[in-house]
């Protein structure tokens, strides 16, 4: 387990204040040199997490850094992992939310993670599903006003609780370490290394 790295890409906040966001090339640029190292020290299987789901160049990455090394494999955390977590969402009682970034949920999960830097308050915005087929093309600024693209009122404190957190996190990842460890299994003796 490697130290957190704590940028990544976010042009969607950009134009947020004090949010810092890194070209794409320039994150893969750290990452292959992390990766590198690793592999010069001898870790021949590789995890790569990225908390940020707008983390588009995680694909391509992964996809460059195996076919540089034939003697390593390195698999993405979130590998199948959007069918896992919409079923846990839904068993934690926070499902038909519709959230992307912020509301219910991602306050359910703060409370449980790290309940003294959780506000009070209203915040977020319902931003219309038609709107995802433009997220890409602005800051978010556009769309919600505190960067926030879920919405949560104090109608949600019934479900938005440190146990809902609790209970999606730990599900979730039970479930998607049991998923990726299979996952690393297979993709190892398809490409010729030892499980």
């Amino acid at each position: 387990m490697t130290p957190t790295l704590p940028f990544n890409t976010s042009e969607e906040h950009a134009s947020f204040t004090g949010t810092i966001s890194l070209r794409p090339g320039t994150v893969m640029l750290v990452l292959g040199e992390i990766v590198a190292r690793l592999r010069a020290q001898g870790f021949r299987k590789q995890v790569l997490a990225s908390g940020h789901g707008g983390a588009y160049w995680v694909g391509p990455f992964i996809k460059e850094v195996n076919a540089r090394y034939a003697d390593i494999i390195v698999i993405p955390a979130h590998h199948a992992g959007d069918t896992i977590w919409r079923e846990e969402v839904e068993r934690a009682g926070l499902g038909g939310r519709d959230e992307i970034h912020g509301g219910a949920l991602s306050r359910a999960v703060a409370l449980f993670l790290a309940p003294d830097a959780v506000t009070e308050g209203d915040y977020g915005v319902a931003v219309p599903e038609d709107m995802k087929a433009y997220m890409d093309y602005c800051a978010w600024d556009r769309f919600t006003p505190d960067g926030s693209w879920g919405r949560y009122t104090s109608a949600d404190a019934a479900v938005a609780t440190a146990e809902a957190g609790r209970q999606l996190l730990t599900s979730f990842v039970r479930r998607q370490g049991e998923h990726l460890k299979k996952h690393l299994d297979e993709a190892c003796r398809i490409k010729g290394l030892t499980p």
